[in-house]
């Protein structure tokens, strides 16, 4: 059975930590825009980057698609397998796959302004099947 969890605004980071902390085996991240606030530790942001850093620290294979090569560079010097596409067209995409069990998807980017100020709509859906179709999508993205 397949449970979906709608979250909005602010509840973004507590929910999505939350899942991002249970993750066992991998987490793959399809994301437009991703941000780093070093001088801000207990700012939403802040705290989902140190519960991917931990994710990735104690032996989940994280995997990135992201736009820039700025941010690339940054989650492949934290030691996460980080590529950009290689392509014409813009990845806008908003996708975390966790354990092939757990899609989290919407509109949320990674920066303080999508966390607390946007009017940003995402879900959490759990379920018992793989998501084949997203991990296609990801798998063809993570070759280009």
């Amino acid at each position: 059975m397949n449970v979906v969890n709608y979250i909005v605004g602010k509840e973004f980071a507590p929910a999505v930590i939350k899942e991002i902390e249970s993750a066992q085996h991998k987490i793959d991240i399809v994301v437009f825009d991703w941000r780093w606030y070093a001088d801000l530790p207990n700012n939403a942001v802040s705290l989902f980057n140190q519960a991917i850093q931990r994710a990735q620290n104690r032996g989940v294979y994280v995997r990135a698609i992201v736009n820039s090569a700025n941010i690339k560079e940054r989650l492949v010097a934290l030691g996460i397998d980080a590529r950009t596409i290689h392509s014409k067209n813009l990845v806008h995409a908003k996708i975390i796959l966790i354990d092939d069990t757990t899609v989290i998807m919407g509109s949320h980017n990674y920066t303080s302004q999508a966390f607390n100020v946007n009017m940003e709509a995402s879900v959490i859906i759990k379920q018992q099947e793989k998501p084949e179709r997203l991990q296609e999508f990801f798998d063809t993205l993570w070759v280009l």
